[in-house]
């Protein structure tokens, strides 16, 4: 006798999840942990102030608050919409799931825009969609022609596009969607903004002209939260509508939600240090381009990330290994499709940044 299994969950393949090492590691002040690209320093000392006061003073053993409209308020002031056109989440990825179980039936067309972040993927297949991917070329340029055509002959249902891209970090303009939005008003595009801090632009400002918009974000990245797992999406007034009826508004924890609203009140903290890891990025960038553009490649895109391309006659592996002695974690993705020999590093501010290249400067001298 066996138990039966939803097919959809036991035909889908795993999400890859790179290496939970640096858990393991006894003194983890001492941890560079580049490979998730998490925020490398703690969030606003306002938001451990509004934790430990939680802990004091909070009322725990009630359920989170399910509608909490300062949240809300805050979210709607900080990108520029009304109230009713955003929600917040467990995370980004939770809005993903409920953005196909909202807007999707078995079998319809999931089209990701590859290679990117593979997460949401992983999750339709589990929800029984049809997934088909439209590459970017192998240097990791986005054929608009192509793509349109593409469109004409799929007519998938959902379109999902990170911007800035995980992990390459090229970005898609505003004229590109507007374009792409306007020609197929049939597929929902999920527009991914994990990264906007880091990019500073964003197409939240198309969601009043076009109903086939959802924009997603988090506050894993600039904001430095990822533990706590909050995220938001940001669409017109009937799409919010819609998703709400199987989003769970228990699932958003309180201590999520009064760390958001803390981090919200102290976005200087948060500015500086999207500045200082864009410095750090620009000196790392430099640094390889100077030493060891005979070893490295490095694709210089928008995020809080650098992908590089290793020679063919260094080992990923072999690399990576070097540098968790020094306890450093960074990302392989020579599994992914064009992405051989290609790896990514989560980039911190300038003392994090200058530990790095002192790792690699070593492992290449």
């Amino acid at each position: 006798m066996s138990i039966k299994v939803n097919k959809s969950v036991y035909n889908s393949k795993p999400y890859k999840l790179t290496t939970q090492k640096a858990w393991l590691e006894s003194d983890k002040s001492k941890v560079m942990k580049l490979d998730w690209n998490e925020s490398t320093i703690p969030p606003s000392p306002k938001v451990i102030s509004s934790l430990q006061d939680l802990v004091k003073n909070g009322l725990i053993n009630w359920y989170p608050n399910i509608q909490n409209s300062e949240l809300v308020e805050k979210l709607s002031k900080y990108c520029n919409v009304k109230s009713h056109n955003v929600q917040y989440f467990n995370g980004s990825d939770a809005i993903h799931e409920s953005i196909f179980k909202t807007f999707s039936d078995n079998n319809d067309i999931l089209t990701i825009v590859g290679p990117t972040y593979d997460h949401p993927r992983s999750v339709a297949e589990c929800f029984g969609l049809s997934i088909d991917f439209f590459y970017l070329t192998k240097d990791f340029d986005f054929n608009k022609n192509d793509f349109k055509n593409y469109m004409i002959n799929t007519n998938p249902t959902l379109v999902y596009i990170c911007n800035p891209n995980n992990p390459v970090g090229n970005i898609y303009s505003n004229e590109l969607l507007s374009e792409l939005l306007s020609e197929f008003p049939d597929s929902l595009f999920i527009i991914d903004e994990a990264y906007q801090e880091f990019y500073g632009l964003s197409c939240v400002e198309l969601i009043n002209k076009f109903p086939n918009l959802i924009v997603t974000r988090t506050f894993s990245k600039a904001f430095g939260l990822a533990s706590l797992r909050l995220g938001y999406c940001i669409s017109s007034k009937e799409n919010i509508s819609l998703i709400n009826k199987f989003r769970n508004p228990k699932s958003i924890n309180l201590f999520a939600q009064v760390a958001a609203i803390a981090a919200m009140d102290d976005l200087d903290y948060t500015k500086k240090y999207v500045s200082e890891v864009l410095e750090g990025k620009e000196m790392f960038i430099n640094y390889i381009d100077s030493n060891l553009s005979k070893y490295i490649t490095p694709v210089n895109g928008f995020g809080n990330f650098i992908l590089f391309k290793l020679s063919k006659k260094f080992s990923p592996s072999d690399f990576m290994n070097f540098l968790e002695k020094r306890k450093i974690y960074i990302r392989n993705y020579s599994h992914i499709k064009n992405l051989e020999n290609h790896l990514r590093a989560t980039i911190g501010n300038k003392a994090q940044t200058e530990y790095l290249i002192s790792a690699f400067e070593e492992y290449f001298s």
